[in-house]
């Protein structure tokens, strides 16, 4: 994937998660062209088996992680539509959250961040409050929902190394309690692997 959290993160979060080796390989803008053609779908991120398979499409192939590492329940069907449910919805906020990081003018930058904080995360906060709590999103132990919807805390709400909305963010964590809890646990949950991954803005 490239150098970013990004819609690789949750993979990276899953597997480091249940202990699985792998090699994360990260690439600047400069670099797709290379790459490109040999990706699935011309698209990243991108995961390669051993046996040389690659899969592409960021949430297919977290849900393969998922269920082959115990975080997504194949043969419970409602508690799979609970998870889906909730990843699907996150996608509102993940496909828009990051794209003032890539705006070059700053009328644009702040009125997106304005929206963003007033208007699509507050919304996706208020539905999922009473599940934020405590514990984890769905069931009693955490699962592949949480490694979407946490990445909302750790990549961008509470990321240090962000370059807009700091203010904001801090705003809503402290209008959203819960969701900040939630967000506190997942951090700790996950504390090897955000200490060892890049020091990336988004």
């Amino acid at each position: 994937y490239f150098s970013l959290h990004g819609r690789g993160d949750p993979a990276r979060a899953l597997m480091t998660h249940a202990k699985v080796p792998f090699e994360n390989i990260e690439f600047g803008f400069d670099k797709w062209p290379e790459h490109k053609p040999n990706m699935p779908n011309q698209q990243v991120p991108c995961l390669e088996l051993k046996d040389g398979t690659k899969m592409g499409q960021s949430i297919a192939l977290t849900r393969y992680l998922g269920a082959k590492h115990g975080y997504y329940p194949s043969a419970d069907a409602l508690a799979a539509f609970h998870i889906d449910q909730l990843i699907d919805r996150y996608q509102d906020v993940g496909t828009t959250i990051y794209k003032p990081q890539f705006m070059k003018e700053q009328a644009d930058k702040d009125a997106a961040i304005k929206t963003l904080a007033e208007e699509t995360i507050p919304k996706f906060l208020d539905e999922i409050n009473d599940k934020c709590k405590d514990g984890w999103l769905v069931g009693d132990k955490i699962s592949l929902a949480d490694f979407f919807v946490g990445g909302l805390y750790t990549n961008y709400l509470a990321n240090e190394h962000i370059t807009y909305g700091k203010d904001e963010w801090k705003s809503l964590l402290d209008k959203y309690p819960n969701f900040k809890g939630y967000g506190e646990r997942y951090a700790a949950e996950n504390a090897a692997y955000l200490a060892s991954r890049g020091k990336h803005a988004i």
